[in-house]
Parts: C-alpha cells; sequence; structure tokens
C-alpha cells in the first residue's frame, strides 16, 4: 500500500461530509498505525503506538525525516562521551525475566549497541551494556552506535525493544547420536 495522503479539512457540517472522505481518513490511519514512522509527515507512529499529527512545530521540518524522541524501555542517551540505557525486561532462555535498572558504557566506538548476559557453568552473567561489530547468541540488539559530523563524536540510533531475549542452546546430545 502505498502512503495515502490526508483529506483535505472539509468545510462543510459534519453531517454534510461525504463518507468518502472518512474512508481516505481511515486508509490514511490504517497505514500510520502499521509504519514504524506513520507516513512521517503528517501523522507519526509515536512509541508505544500512539498516534499524532504534525502541528504547527512540526511544520518547520515538515518532509524532513524526523522521528519523535523514544520514550520507551531500553532508551538510550549519549552525553559527555557516556552512554547510559535506561532499565528494561530481559528475559534468558524463557524462565528468568528480569527488570534491569539503568546501565552505562563509557567505552564508546562504532557498532552495534546490545544487553550482553553470557550463561557458564549453568549460572547467568550480570548483564552488561555493550557495543559489538555483530551482535551474536549472547548480545541482544537495542540500538546503533555510528560516528557524528564532528571528529570524536556519535550519533545513536534507538531499535525500539520492549523486552530483550537471550537463548542459550547447544546441539542436544541425543540428535548428535541420531546423526553419526
Amino acid at each position: 500500500m502505498n502512503c495515502p495522503r490526508l483529506p483535505a479539512v472539509p468545510s462543510n457540517r459534519i453531517d454534510k461530509i461525504e463518507p468518502s472522505w472518512f474512508q481516505t481518513l481511515n486508509e490514511c490511519l490504517e497505514y500510520a498505525m502499521t509504519h514504524p514512522r506513520g507516513d512521517g509527515l503528517t501523522i507519526f507512529n509515536d512509541a508505544g503506538g500512539s498516534l499524532r499529527t504534525s502541528g504547527a512545530e512540526d511544520a518547520a521540518s515538515a518532509g524532513k525525516d524526523t522521528v519523535p524522541e523514544y520514550i520507551g524501555p531500553f532508551r538510550l542517551t549519549l552525553a559527555d562521551g557516556v552512554l547510559k540505557c535506561s532499565g528494561g525486561w530481559l528475559n534468558r532462555n524463557g524462565i528468568s525475566m528480569d527488570d534491569l535498572s539503568e546501565m552505562v558504557c563509557t567505552e564508546l566506538k562504532e557498532g552495534t549497541v546490545a544487553i550482553r548476559s553470557e550463561l557458564r557453568d549453568k549460572v547467568w552473567s550480570a548483564p552488561a551494556l555493550v557495543i559489538v561489530s555483530a551482535p551474536d547468541r549472547w548480545c541482544y540488539p537495542i540500538g546503533k552506535l555510528t560516528p557524528g559530523e564532528e571528529p570524536g563524536t556519535f550519533e545513536v540510533t534507538q531499535y525500539p525493544v520492549c523486552c530483550a531475549f537471550i537463548m542459550a542452546s547447544e546441539i542436544c546430545a541425543m540428535s548428535k547420536i541420531a546423526v553419526e
């Protein structure tokens, strides 16, 4: 479905508006609800799935690639060379659900921002905020750090995440026997 255009604001009384106007409005809203940024111009799909329309404050940036500030779990902020991550839920192996508090990372570099926790000798390591070149099975990606316009600076791309999942698994011993 192509991005539909919002219909012009009707000048008639509500009981005189054509049904096709409501159908066009409905198509715009359905499109916005199924796209992460809404239509990106007039209807925005904010974090948490709330739709909002562009107002006077958005008029100056209409047509530009604007994204509302993310306010959900694992919110990333970068200030004074420190990357902070707000709390969020971490599910490890489907049986452990932990409510994490704020984490920080001071070793900044280009890469994927992730929550890391490893299972060793049947014990999970403490969750940590890390930056990796590529996520692996112990790292759940929550964002990306890229070089900024100024040397030595970085820009954060937030991945909306409601819960981080880390699943530890190995090849089943029984399946190894069946293959051999």
